[in-house]
């Protein structure tokens, strides 16, 4: 049996109704009515997973990379997180990390049951690959950190060396070479 349109509620309905829209209307929608409904509210599940997709890629882009003037979204007293550099990049992996992740629970907090789970796959997988991209630039800005920084060692060593060549003690000599010998010893292995 077909249920007449005017017998049905007159009211604009969200995703999220038409479970209540099937109850006022009766058992008499049938499986055709019920399959009706159910393409529809797939329909809106999905353009509500990917309206929350869109907004998620765009928050994460824009914290990695920095709005259009290269800062964070919504500190612009910092870079976006692939700006910060060296110390600044391992110092900053946690509250990038954080804010990477409170997009996912932001996204989903009112979403119907049935968007998440549409939504779930691709937000996920998007969540993680930023955030394996915030540990690895991590990763390779604490190398260039310490690499530089046993540069600046081995540079100094080197240094004090000269400065030390003049003195009658050599004990001083060789303790500021051997210090660039291991120096530069760290940065070859580090290299490969």
């Amino acid at each position: 049996t077909k249920v007449a349109p005017a017998s049905l509620p007159s009211r604009r309905a969200g995703p999220e109704h038409f479970g209540a829209l099937e109850a006022e209307a009766g058992v008499g929608l049938g499986a055709a009515g019920v399959e009706v409904l159910e393409k529809q509210m797939d329909r809106n599940a999905e353009l509500e997973a990917t309206k929350a997709d869109n907004a998620i890629a765009k928050k994460i882009q824009q914290r990695l990379f920095g709005n259009e003037e290269g800062k964070h979204p919504t500190n612009s007293t910092l870079p976006g997180y692939y700006y910060q550099l060296r110390s600044d990049a391992m110092g900053g992996r946690n509250l990038a990390e954080t804010e990477i992740q409170g997009y996912y629970d932001t996204a989903v907090e009112n979403m119907s049951p049935r968007a998440r789970r549409k939504f779930d796959k691709s937000a996920l997988r998007r969540i993680n690959t930023a955030l394996d991209g915030v540990g690895r630039h991590a990763l390779r800005e604490n190398a260039a950190d310490e690499l530089s920084v046993s540069t600046a060692r081995g540079e100094q060593a080197i240094s004090d060396a000269a400065a030390a060549a003049g003195s009658e003690n050599d004990a001083d000599v060789m303790q500021y070479v051997n210090t660039a010998a291991d120096e530069a010893g760290k940065r070859a292995r580090k290299i490969g």
